[in-house]
């Protein structure tokens, strides 16, 4: 059950997400929506507005919405079940798949992508919204003759970040290849059924949601309805239908495997899930989708279907965005506190991602700070006793904290004359004893200061990585005040 801490962080923010949805709203950003904010396998809250069709009621939890591109995120999964099957490896060329592929342009000589480049958007293949979204429903010969007509290379596959679709059509292809089924019966038999996402589907004709929302865009104050379309060999790349319930549901799934606490469940090991989520290859800040006045100073990268974000407090976010005819949607969760959130609209490319992200981050602001890294009692007894040393030299001291390779680096008669001359820099230790540690970035890993009479001394060391632990690194050094 969650927490009582997040309870009530999802209380105080409660005001400011109800203010941020209803401005979805009024201000014609959609006519409907649902918003979902999970925790640990639990919606704990849930809000839908406006209009699943015009005039009509508002969405509920089981309401299917068209996904878009999160469908990738399935496409992905995919791929990684018949891996973990042994039945392709990610480093298989797509011409093993798909022997027609045939690229052109002045790259056309160099190495067609593996199933890993396409995978994390680095296939060399240029972006190609929107007019992907609207070939969806072709047949597998027509994609085949696309490749077989020529795939223009922009870049070196697995050299650089560029969202394709494309490249995710293909992975849908080789799917049906491999398995002998088509792309949708495969997701669904693999993935939907066995994670108990019933809303969720290729098609309307096939949804077993309780109701589907009608897509829309805006012209002039009008909204006007979209035609459904698919299923078809672009499926792979936003063809789901699903709801706000199934969607968190299967976002939970991928979240609770960054946890310790993770159990093995569903169609993927944790390990693979994890893997999931790893930063396969860096997005440039102009292309780094989902970004907000908060999020501008984030390191942002592609995984596999998924966007991966690091903030310097905040440590990891996971996301995928979807835009098609008629439909906008984002899910996003940060990995520390396990907290996430689903918005799906019924507006043609609305921008669902910036509603996510601003409500996220209004809960996260509620939040103490997590940081998995605060100092273990054994770190902080290595920080006491290496302080000590440094203060006092003694190679007895030093022989039982530190590792042999201490000595052997730099000896401990030339680390002791050169210590004696920073603290006689410093005009002397004031209180060896007395000592401020840095947030570490590791359990291994430790920066502190020791206050001198006319500077400090900043010490760091890092232990190793088998037992019993011992000091691998010692480094002091001066700063003075001025």
């Amino acid at each position: 059950m969650p927490n009582e801490t997040t309870k009530r962080a999802l209380e105080n923010a409660l005001p400011k997400i109800e203010e941020i949805l209803e401005d979805r709203i009024t201000s014609q950003g959609t006519p409907g929506l649902v918003a979902a904010l999970f925790l640990e396998g639990e919606i704990l809250y849930f809000k839908g507005l406006g209009h699943r069709e015009l005039d009509g009621p508002a969405p509920e939890a089981g309401t299917a919405f068209r996904v878009a591109s999160c469908t990738k995120s399935f496409t992905a999964a995919a791929i990684l079940v018949l891996r973990d099957r042994e039945l392709l490896t990610l480093d298989d060329p797509i011409t093993k798949y798909l022997p027609r592929y045939h690229q052109v342009g002045p790259l056309d000589e160099v190495a067609p992508p593996t199933l890993r480049m396409l995978l994390s958007m680095s296939a060399g293949f240029g972006t190609d919204d929107p007019w992907a979204d609207r070939e969806e429903s072709i047949s597998p010969e027509q994609l085949e003759q696309h490749i077989a007509n020529g795939v223009y290379l922009i870049s070196i596959p697995g050299t650089r970040y560029e969202y394709s679709n494309l490249g995710y059509a293909l992975l849908g292809r080789v799917v049906e290849v491999i398995s002998g089924t088509s792309f949708p019966t495969f997701v669904t038999q693999e993935i939907f059924s066995p994670l108990g996402l019933g809303d969720s589907s290729f098609s309307v004709e096939s949804s077993q949601a309780p109701n589907v929302a009608v897509g829309y865009r805006l012209r002039g104050d009008e909204w006007l309805a979209q035609e459904f379309s698919g299923p078809g060999s672009f499926s792979s790349i936003g063809g789901v239908f699903s709801s706000a319930r199934d969607l968190a549901k299967w976002a939970n799934w991928l979240c609770e495997s960054l946890s310790a606490s993770g159990k093995e469940s569903g169609p993927l090991s944790l390990a693979t899930r994890r893997e999931f989520q790893e930063m396969h290859i860096p997005m440039p800040f102009s292309s780094a989708a989902a970004t907000t006045s908060e999020t501008m100073d984030r390191l942002f990268g592609y995984g596999f279907a998924l966007h991966v974000d690091f903030d310097e407090k905040l440590g990891k976010f996971v996301s995928h965005s979807g835009g098609y005819p008629g439909y906008s949607a984002h899910m996003r969760w940060h990995a520390a506190s396990g907290v996430g959130i689903v918005i799906l609209e019924n507006a043609r490319y609305s921008g669902a991602w910036a509603t996510a992200t601003s409500i996220l981050e209004a809960v996260l602001a509620q939040l103490p700070p997590t940081n998995p890294s605060l100092p273990t009692d054994a770190l902080i007894e290595f920080v006491t006793r290496a302080s000590t040393l440094i203060a006092n030299w003694d190679d007895q001291l030093a022989g039982e904290i530190c590792a042999p390779n201490v000595a052997m680096d730099i000896p401990y008669s030339e680390r002791a004359e050169q210590i004696a001359h920073l603290i006689n820099e410093i005009g002397g230790i004031q209180d060896a004893g007395s000592y401020e540690i840095e947030t570490p970035q590791s359990p291994l890993h430790a920066r502190w200061t020791i206050s001198g009479v006319k500077g400090d001394l900043l010490c760091e060391l890092r232990l190793i990585p088998v037992l019993p632990l011992k000091i691998q690194t010692l480094r002091v050094s001066v700063t003075k005040r001025t």
